[in-house]
């Protein structure tokens, strides 16, 4: 583990003592059961959906897959319900992943309010989750579901980690590296799995090349991507992996003019995916 990401969990489990100072875990839990408001399912709409559903992740500090090293650009005065009505009135009808970490994903725990009190779309909270309180905290801001990166835990604590999101009945999603589900990880406490794929910048994705790993994952997970599709046969290649869904990835936003790239991004789904299919 690298030293970014290091300086990242050390900040977080800093952030869980101080949720912690002065109440014992029954009281926290007991205060996130009784807040929290309507809870909409991201996974009956991924299942129900006529068309291929499209998420966005709300958040101002963009990580950018660099040619040598990964860059982090800041979007300024970003307003993340003036975000998500454009997009929906664009035709948005997946969902929202808000980023709730200020540090490091410029988000903000209040936005997952905000967007729900402005919207129809569920809602996944992302942070670097690394202590059950955590879930404790989401679940009593209005979180619908959590997104938990194997990356940012070890392998030992994450079935902790899913359990605690569960234990607040909501959904929990794993976003795994090298496309594998973690040997400690029961499947059967996880609502889907989100995977990467980074286009190359000549040639196109393979699928062959992830063809197995897909196939050995879980028949009872969900398949969503994380990607920022450049042409419609990025969308053909999450077809025939038998993808569910699609989360935009952080390179959506570095668009001048978001709204007609989430329009091509959508007709292209349509196209790929036609609406009737379920």
């Amino acid at each position: 583990m690298d030293k970014f990401y290091k300086k990242i969990i050390e900040a977080k489990q800093k952030e869980a003592r101080e949720i912690r100072r002065g109440f014992s875990e029954q009281i926290l839990k007991a205060a996130a059961y009784s807040v929290g408001g309507e809870v909409r399912s991201l996974e009956v709409d991924i299942r129900e959906a006529r068309a291929f559903p499209v998420f966005v992740e709300i958040k101002s500090i963009l990580f950018l897959r660099g040619k040598s090293k990964p860059e982090f650009l800041k979007i300024e005065g970003f307003n993340p319900v003036r975000a998500v009505k454009e997009l929906e009135r664009a035709g948005l009808g997946g969902g929202v992943v808000v980023s709730t970490d200020r540090d490091f994903l410029g988000g903000d725990p209040g936005w997952i309010n905000l967007v729900k009190n402005n919207s129809a779309l569920a809602v996944m909270q992302r942070d670097f989750f690394v202590d059950p309180v955590q879930f404790y905290q989401g679940k009593a801001i209005g979180a619908d579901a959590f997104l938990i990166s194997a990356a940012f835990a070890e392998e030992r604590v994450l079935p902790g980690l899913i359990s605690a999101g569960g234990e607040m009945g909501l959904e929990v999603y794993l976003e795994i590296e090298e496309s594998r589900l973690p040997a400690a990880v029961n499947p059967e406490d996880l609502s889907g799995v989100v995977m990467n794929f980074f286009p190359p910048d000549s040639g196109e994705l393979q699928v062959n090349d992830f063809a197995g790993a897909v196939r050995a994952l879980p028949g009872n997970l969900l398949k969503i991507a994380r990607m920022n599709p450049r042409t419609p046969g990025d969308l053909t290649f999450l077809k025939e992996l038998g993808m569910q869904a699609l989360i935009l990835a952080d390179e959506f936003w570095q668009s001048a003019d978001f709204l007609s790239r989430f329009q091509r991004i959508n007709s292209w789904c349509n196209e790929v995916f036609p609406k009737g299919r379920n």
